[in-house]
């Protein structure tokens, strides 16, 4: 009797010991499920923003970015359990980033996928328009990392950096920083 408690004691510390070791950080796909709204952007570990043209290029304030619309936090994301996402204004419908044939471009929908262990996402993969990004999380934030090419330099974009961060054609380390607003 004593040895089958013994026994059952060992298993169950076994079992517990197992349980901890199985503990791991969350698929990405099920971490980004539900509704990100835009909080700023980061281009080259530099500038940051929370201002943002139609072609999602940074800048410092509303002026000729598009007024209030140049604004993040009126642009939404929604990623959804099937596999698609929805880019979202907070005030009217769906949007766009940057014109068709832009080579950042993306339509106001689609369909994205991730990679566990890797901690990255690819939107409408294999498209011609595919984008890649990396992930992280904390919290309730998500960060995509991703490599853009930006169409105008920052002066143009108002950023008020005192030298051009970068140049019309530059590829940059590019940022975007969520705030999840629901599930």
């Amino acid at each position: 009797m004593v040895r089958s408690i013994k026994l059952l004691v060992l298993v169950l510390i076994l079992a517990a010991c197992q349980d901890d070791e199985d503990v791991s950080a969350p698929e990405p796909r099920k971490a980004m499920v539900g509704l990100w709204q835009y909080d700023h952007i980061i281009v080259e570990d530099i500038l940051v923003t929370p201002f943002a043209d139609n072609k999602m290029e940074p800048g410092s304030f509303k002026g000729n970015l598009g007024g209030e619309r140049a604004e993040l936090n009126r642009r939404r994301v929604r990623y959804y359990e099937d596999g698609t996402y929805q880019l979202l204004w907070l005030d009217r419908g769906a949007y766009e980033l940057g014109t068709d044939g832009d080579p950042n471009w993306q339509p106001s929908f689609g369909m994205y996928r991730t990679n566990q262990g890797e901690d990255s996402l690819i939107h409408n993969s294999p498209l011609f328009y595919a984008q890649a990004y990396s992930l992280s999380f904390n919290g309730d934030t998500l960060i995509r990392t991703s490599y853009r090419y930006m169409s105008s330099n920052s002066r143009d974009n108002n950023s008020g950096a005192s030298a051009n961060l970068w140049q019309p054609g530059d590829t940059v380390k590019y940022q975007e920083v969520f705030h999840r607003v629901s599930d």
